[in-house]
């Protein structure tokens, strides 16, 4: 059971390195970026449905993106449509002018801070968590 949860524990810490990364970028366009004009070249032609991921494919004059919308974006835009989006040269990510990504950062913190709690608690420690629960 130990050695599960330690793999847990470096899972998760593993989970939140390679989303801090991605977070990380986004947050750079977030605070460095500029809104730029975009032309949407691709949207599907229904979005009906709440718990399915639609994305749109969206044209700079010399990029192409894919960008990840919501049901209500979907259905109040069409093809060839202009959007203003939050753009970084060499990045490869844009945003929407209102998109936060620092709800995501603190919850990806949070998953690397378990991670290493459980590391700690069950790898350094040495302390199954019965004992500590009979204790008090």
């Amino acid at each position: 059971m130990r050695f599960f949860l330690i793999v847990g524990g470096l899972f998760f810490i593993f989970l939140s390195v390679t989303g801090l990364i991605q977070t990380y970028e986004e947050i750079r366009v977030l605070n460095k970026g500029k809104l730029t004009r975009m032309r949407i070249v691709e949207i599907p032609g229904s979005c009906i449905g709440t718990k399915n991921q639609y994305h749109m494919r969206i044209s700079d004059n010399e990029k192409t993106f894919l960008k990840r919308i919501s049901g209500n974006f979907c259905e109040s835009h069409n093809i060839g449509d202009v959007v203003e989006l939050k753009y970084l040269n060499g990045s490869d990510i844009i945003l929407f002018p209102d998109e936060n990504p620092y709800n995501e950062y603190y919850s990806i913190v949070f998953l690397g801070v378990c991670g290493f709690g459980i590391l700690i608690w069950y790898g350094l420690l040495n302390k199954p968590l019965y004992n500590f629960i009979s204790k008090h």
